[in-house]
């Protein structure tokens, strides 16, 4: 027995917003000390002037969790020029900056070099280092301040895997559509905004 498709199910979902509030650091300015440090932007939700409620975390954690494990792709996949849905971290002064998820156009990828080694020991006890990759995709700048993202891979080049997915692909607009459909079917944290409703 075939079951209709609902209303909701047949229409294009544009976005999901999750529940938020606003910020109490900030009062909801988006600003919160002085502006000397980092422009004077409140750390607490990144001049956003609202934060997530617990309810819209948790679908905001869920939807990143999907579409980066449905979406995925090898990083030896991307070039140059791609727009890729990806955080950043930049400098204002000498303190960080984490961007949130956002488009960007990747302005070039570093040669993968060696960060770090694991420790572990084989059946014979013998010590063995297995190498970790790091390497270093930088984004076309906004506002003047360089953007860019970390990779870490395993043990070697070719196993780094970047949470990153091209956008513009009609296989990406399917995988997103699914997930931001099940995502608002299950959380309450979660409500959907329909091209149509505009």
């Amino acid at each position: 027995m075939t079951v209709p498709a609902s209303a909701d199910e047949e229409r294009r979902i544009k976005t999901v917003i999750f529940e938020n509030t606003e910020c109490g650091r900030c009062d909801g300015s988006g600003q919160y000390g002085p502006a000397s440090v980092a422009n004077g932007v409140c750390f607490s939700c990144a001049g956003k002037k609202t934060r997530l409620t617990k309810k819209g975390e948790r679908a905001s954690n869920e939807t990143t969790r999907l579409l980066d494990e449905r979406s995925s792709v090898p990083l030896s996949d991307l070039k140059e020029g791609d727009v890729i849905w990806a955080k950043a971290s930049g400098w204002s002064g000498f303190h960080p900056i984490d961007y949130p998820y956002k488009w960007r156009q990747i302005k070039s990828i570093s040669e993968p070099r060696v960060s770090a080694h694991s420790i572990t020991k084989d059946e014979d006890g013998n010590e063995v280092r297995t190498p970790c990759y790091n390497v270093t995709v930088t984004f076309e700048s906004i506002a003047g301040q360089e953007e860019r993202t970390n990779s870490l891979g395993g043990s070697s080049p070719e196993e780094i895997m970047a949470k990153t997915y091209r956008q513009r692909t009609d296989e990406y607009r399917e995988i997103h559509q699914g997930v931001m459909r099940e995502i608002v079917r299950r959380f309450s944290g979660a409500t959907a905004v329909y091209y149509e409703d505009e």
